[in-house]
């Protein structure tokens, strides 16, 4: 996008105080370097709490979220991973609520013996874990 920008509009921008290419190496590198950390952000943000009554979601780098999935209502679990979560050897735990057809939640990178433990529990104790 920043090359074509520079390669359309900078003939037009008289004003622009850098020379070419340089918007677009800028941008490239901080793009680049946001690829990079960015991922780490998000699943350092992660975390997840399977309590009596709920389980407890909690997630987001800019905009945290905080949320709560009543026991009762969890229907299925589910444990996916597709072929790059299978390259770094991770799944996703997916939680179905009554009273929706889509997946209510989802809780990635999951070892597998640890996501499918969830699903045992969450399934197995019942709705109110007892």
């Amino acid at each position: 996008g920043a090359v074509a920008a520079e390669w359309f509009w900078l003939p037009e921008l008289e004003w622009w105080p850098l020379a070419p290419w340089w918007s677009a190496a800028l941008i490239s590198s901080a793009m680049l370097c946001l690829a990079i950390v960015w991922p780490s952000l998000a699943y350092a943000a992660w975390s997840y709490s399977v309590r009596r009554h709920d389980v407890m979601l909690s997630y987001g780098v800019l905009f945290r979220v905080r949320r709560s999935l009543p026991r009762p209502r969890i229907q299925h679990v589910d444990v996916r991973s597709g072929p790059l979560d299978r390259a770094f050897g991770i799944v996703k735990c997916t939680l179905y609520t009554a009273g929706t057809g889509e997946a209510d939640a989802s809780i990635p990178g999951l070892v597998p013996e640890v996501a499918e433990a969830l699903r045992e529990r969450l399934l197995a104790q019942g709705p109110m874990g007892g």
